[in-house]
């Protein structure tokens, strides 16, 4: 049964794109790299939105900032490209005070952690509670979630997510 709340989520998602693409600074995309603007707006709208249960406890969403994170694998949803989903709809989006960066994130031999980000009110007042409340189980979710994670650490101790090749055991798993 569909969710009461998916076409509400889908008009956001799509006045937010408009608004993406009206105040980037750069060029409309065009028809083929739409559906991945649309994907990254959902995202981080998700991410953001749905762990803030009440307006007085906010919780941080993250986002990686490093384009080497957004390579094509298993593990990664490839409608999710750094130069759209960071440079274009993040970026816009805290420009324009949808979302708001509460932590820059660091990557050095002692600390490593993401950029850490909230929803402001702007983009709270689009939804009822109700509806936050709701939001991961209304929002699409994307077809080819990796299932099985195998994540090791390297000799720096550094987590890395493992490639491997599919057998009997791996498809059984996923079933």
């Amino acid at each position: 049964m569909a969710s009461p709340y998916r076409s509400h989520f889908s008009t956001v998602v799509d006045q937010l794109v408009e608004d993406v693409q009206a105040n980037c600074g750069r060029r409309r995309l065009g028809d083929n790299d739409l559906p991945k603007l649309r994907a990254s707006v959902a995202k981080l709208v998700t991410d953001s939105v749905a762990i803030t249960k009440g307006r007085k406890q906010k919780r941080w969403a993250s986002i990686h900032k490093m384009a080497g994170h957004y390579t094509v694998s298993r593990y990664h949803n490839p409608e999710i490209t750094y130069r759209i989903h960071v440079e274009r709809a993040y970026d816009t989006l805290i420009r324009l005070q949808y979302l708001t960066e509460v932590k820059a994130g660091v990557y050095s031999d002692t600390n490593r952690y993401l950029t850490r980000y909230e929803a402001t009110d702007k983009l709270i007042d689009l939804f009822a509670d109700a509806e936050r409340v709701a939001l991961h189980e209304s929002a699409p979710q994307p077809d080819n979630t990796e299932m099985i994670r195998i994540q090791l650490r390297d000799d720096e101790g550094r987590k890395y997510l493992q490639k491997y090749d599919d057998n009997d055991n791996t498809v059984h798993m996923r079933k």
